[in-house]
């Protein structure tokens, strides 16, 4: 072994405690492994006390160090945790302002349909009415176009996103009611079409025309109530529109004829036939087989009389086909 200083408790030969002067002291001898003279020197216990007493607080010092530091990097995993979820929250809220706006946009797309489906079906008045008085009881609301662009003015997405939502709430509800109430307008606009006259009921030669004619069996002048349509005995009549049967009998004039009831003052006539497919009270559909073309009663040929009556008064057919 090279030389050099033996420092080792094990090999403490002259370590003694003794007192002088009432203090303690360590004696150390230090042992080369050469031929060399030992050195020795004294330790004062308070010495030894007090290196252990900083060694013990650089151990404890060192272990707090490393335990913040354990700490600290913990809570910045954190931070960049919280970070990455605030970024991603922020594109959240700045999609959901992006997607508010265009519900916004959608609503106001709503107006333009609903303004579209009236123009459709302007030829309802009642219809018409009624999306007038809904437009007149939107006067004073702030128009939306203008409550759009202030949102999208506000450089906060937060602001943005919350005037957009307050806007819906307060528009969604007023159009839901215009909707429903335009959807029931336009069912009864459907079912009132439905229920007026608007098909041929017989395919034919236009044989006499709605209005003033020479009778084929006075001679007389006379006003036609009706269109006359000729084609061979046994040919299908077809209801008009939808309604209900109210009349399916023979009468002198008229011979074998049929009578509909379709509502919203509308009744029509189909007369001279040989035969009925319905009977009284039976309700019928546009374009459904009623009865079969004739030549009963007043009539010089196969054909069929067909007239539309509006609150008991007699109108042109011609006006009401399609």
């Amino acid at each position: 072994m090279p030389d050099g200083l033996l420092f080792n408790i094990a090999n403490w030969t002259g370590l003694t405690s003794m007192s002088n002067s009432k203090k303690k002291y360590f004696t150390v001898l230090v042992v080369p492994h050469s031929e060399e003279q030992a050195i020795s020197f004294r330790v004062p216990l308070f010495m030894i006390q007090l290196l252990c007493v900083v060694l013990s607080m650089l151990i404890i010092g060192v272990f707090i160090l490393a335990r913040g530091y354990i700490t600290a990097r913990e809570k910045t995993e954190e931070v960049d945790i919280l970070m990455e979820i605030n970024r991603k929250q922020k594109e959240q809220i700045d999609l959901l302002a992006s997607e508010t706006e265009n519900l916004l946009m959608q609503v106001q797309r709503l107006d333009d349909l609903q303004e579209e489906i009236v123009s459709l079906v302007d030829e309802d008045i009642a219809l018409r009415e009624k999306h007038d008085q809904n437009k007149e009881a939107d006067l004073e609301k702030k128009p939306l176009a203008s409550l759009q662009l202030a949102s999208r003015g506000d450089n906060l997405v937060i602001n943005r996103m919350a005037n957009n939502i307050s806007t819906l709430q307060g528009e969604l509800p007023s159009k839901l009611k215009e909707l429903e109430q335009l959807k029931g307008a336009v069912e009864d606009y459907r079912k009132k079409l439905a229920h007026t006259p608007s098909i041929r009921p017989a395919q034919g030669k236009l044989s006499s025309p709605f209005g003033p004619r020479i009778s084929p069996i006075s001679g007389r002048r006379e006003f036609h109530t009706g269109l006359d349509i000729a084609n061979s005995t046994g040919t299908p009549i077809f209801a008009a529109a939808n309604g209900r049967v109210v009349a399916a009998e023979y009468s002198k004039g008229w011979g074998y004829y049929i009578m509909i009831d379709h509502g919203y003052g509308y009744r029509t006539k189909y007369a001279h036939l040989s035969s009925f497919a319905v009977e009284v009270g039976e309700q019928v559909e546009k374009g459904q087989l009623i009865g079969r073309m004739g030549n009963t009663g007043y009539s010089t040929g196969p054909h069929l009389h067909y007239g539309v009556h509006l609150n008991g008064v007699p109108v042109n057919p011609t006006d009401y086909l399609n």
